[in-house]
């Protein structure tokens, strides 16, 4: 019985029956694919055209007397999303610097209100108390 026509019921008894089965792993056989893929010379392969967005940015064709060609409908769309996007972080950022003021100020209350209480909490007692009364009559 091969190893390729049983069934999840017969594989642990085929193993108890046979001593050692080599099973291939993952691993190893990426490895061996990463080893094949790294001995191939490149020269023939082409190179990814849509590595770098020449294509996608510059127009299609151009005019002789060097009038701006329009936007295509995908050029159009990719400015339309960027507007967008920086319309979004310019929005984002404003939000971001107007929380970071008000947990500025929301501290700095804080510290004044404690400063307040600290200062009608302690307040001199006895005899200086006469005298600033007595000075200031």
């Amino acid at each position: 019985m091969s190893l390729r026509h049983c069934s999840l019921r017969t594989f642990p008894k085929i193993l108890s029956v046979t001593s050692v089965v080599h099973i291939p792993s993952a691993k190893t056989h990426r490895q061996k694919v990463s080893k094949w893929s790294m001995e191939i010379p490149t020269r023939n392969i082409i190179p990814n055209p849509n590595t770098n967005r020449i294509l996608l940015d510059t127009p299609d064709y151009s005019y002789l007397d060097k009038r701006p060609v329009p936007y295509t409908s995908g050029q159009y769309m990719r400015l339309c999303l960027q507007r967008e996007y920086t319309k979004k972080i310019i929005d984002l950022t404003k939000e971001l610097d107007y929380a970071k003021e008000r947990f500025q100020n929301i501290q700095k209350e804080k510290i004044e209100e404690e400063q307040r209480v600290l200062r009608r909490k302690l307040n001199p007692k006895g005899g200086v108390l006469r005298k600033k009364e007595t000075e200031l009559k």
